[in-house]
């Protein structure tokens, strides 16, 4: 739904909030953006200006929140309380251990993300393959 939304707002929401903008800066800060009526010379380039602006600072925000995201990283070996050099054995002791703990028969619905996680951690760690991959 979100990759169908996109497109429709990069589209429609940077001129409407220009155009809103624009006549608060004009009175905030005339030396920049001097006031002028709607379809001058002045007022397309007042326009230009504040929607880069408005362009800039979205994709600011954008990439801050997205490498935001991106950083927290999920560590497996953390969440389960192992060493990354743990064993077959030991893994599977720490997902049973935890299991036991955050399963949401016993633990209540509120849980259900915490079990789901620790997991998917379990079946990352216990495959070669995956478990090759997601030390890389």
């Amino acid at each position: 739904m979100s990759s169908l939304l996109t497109p429709f707002l990069w589209s429609f929401l940077p001129g409407q909030i220009t155009h809103q903008l624009l006549p608060y800066l004009s009175t905030s800060l005339p030396g920049i953006f001097p006031p002028a009526s709607r379809g001058s010379p002045t007022y397309l380039r007042n326009y230009r200006i504040a929607f880069t602006g408005v362009i800039c600072t979205y994709l600011a925000y954008t990439f801050y929140t997205g490498e935001a995201s991106q950083n927290i990283r999920e560590d497996y070996y953390a969440l389960l309380g192992v060493n990354p050099d743990v064993d077959e054995d030991g893994l599977k002791r720490a997902y049973r251990t935890l299991s036991r703990l955050y399963h949401p028969d016993r633990a209540g619905s509120g849980n259900d993300d915490v079990f789901i996680l620790i997991r998917r951690a379990y079946e990352t760690l216990s495959d070669p393959v995956k478990r090759y991959a997601y030390e890389r």
